[in-house]
């Protein structure tokens, strides 16, 4: 396995999801009880003067004819971000993701996201559109484009394939808590005529409370392998795993992405993948910029690389 051509189950891992709002509950309005103002001297007798008009009109203090205006109602406060996942949620467009690695925060229902993601110098790159169908269920294509001559020299190696490949995801979130959530996630790629299924299983927590300005994940993808054959020559199915982690952290509009996933189970064939780099997250649009590094076994030689994303939502 070289780095420099990677598996094609990373793909799931880099599709874009995005951001709802939370409104804020209105107060109850109670009825205004009669107010008792003062006395007021009749002969030999006190008579409680009573404003029976009630305090939303005036109050009556401090005799007969002397009347005040009653201090207007506060207004509402305004809405706000939601607390824990939700509020992660609503400040960042590409909430759904790391970069290498999926978040489970699935789309609000309703909002169209779109995003890209590739090296610097575009290479290879991967764009997507999705749709929140409900507020756990989130459905995205998108295509991959790898340049021609990866594998070997070539003259101009930034020509795209005119092969390229094509994506359909699907991504369900399972349990969601106020700041823990589980989604699964069922990829079907398409790159070369060869065809690819990936199922992954993805956890996200927030580690400071309902803030929610550091957010950690972690999943498993498997990804089932046909045409292959087991020891006596007989047709199986092997199993790939890919095993990665995530942490997404920052208070204000600019956020730190750290990421990584193991791939291979053999010890001679595994790839460490690392990503380090900043986030500018906003509630319509998010960019990222960093640098991934891959180590393969037995090979000391580190290839790092560039990478760029856009995620966006409507």
């Amino acid at each position: 396995m070289a780095f420099r051509n990677p598996p094609v189950y990373l793909a799931p891992a880099l599709l874009i999801i995005s951001i709802p709002a939370i409104a804020a509950a209105a107060p109850v309005d109670e009825p205004a009880a009669p107010v008792v103002a003062g006395s007021e001297n009749d002969g030999d007798r006190d008579t409680d003067v009573v404003d029976s008009r009630g305090a939303a009109d005036r109050v009556a203090y401090g005799g007969p004819g002397s009347y005040e205006p009653a201090l207007p109602e506060a207004p509402a406060a305004p809405p706000v971000s939601g607390a824990g996942l939700a509020g992660f949620r609503d400040r960042d467009a590409a909430a759904g993701r790391a970069y290498l690695s999926p978040t489970a925060v699935t789309a609000p229902r309703g909002k169209v996201t779109f995003g890209w993601m590739s090296p610097i110098a575009p290479v290879a790159g991967t764009a997507s559109i999705g749709f929140g169908l409900t507020d756990r269920v989130q459905l995205s294509v998108g295509t991959t484009f790898t340049a021609e001559g990866l594998d070997g020299d070539c003259e101009d190696c930034f020509a795209a394939d005119d092969d390229g490949g094509a994506l359909f995801v699907a991504k369900v979130g399972i349990l969601r808590g106020e700041r823990t959530a589980l989604a699964a996630q069922a990829a079907f790629i398409e790159i070369d005529g060869e065809r690819t299924t990936a199922w992954s299983a993805v956890l996200s927590h927030c580690v400071d409370g309902a803030t929610c300005n550091t957010v950690i994940s972690g999943h498993l993808t498997v990804v089932p392998e046909g045409d292959t054959y087991d020891d006596v020559g007989n047709p199986a199915t092997a199993l790939h795993g890919v095993l990665g982690g995530s942490l997404v952290t920052g208070g204000g509009r600019l956020k730190a992405v750290v990421d990584a996933a193991v791939l291979g189970e053999d010890e001679d064939d595994r790839l460490l993948l690392g990503y380090g780099g900043i986030r500018y997250a906003g509630r319509r649009l998010s960019a990222d910029l960093g640098l991934v590094v891959g180590v393969e076994h037995g090979d000391a030689e580190a290839l790092p690389l560039p990478l760029i994303a856009i995620s966006g939502r409507l």
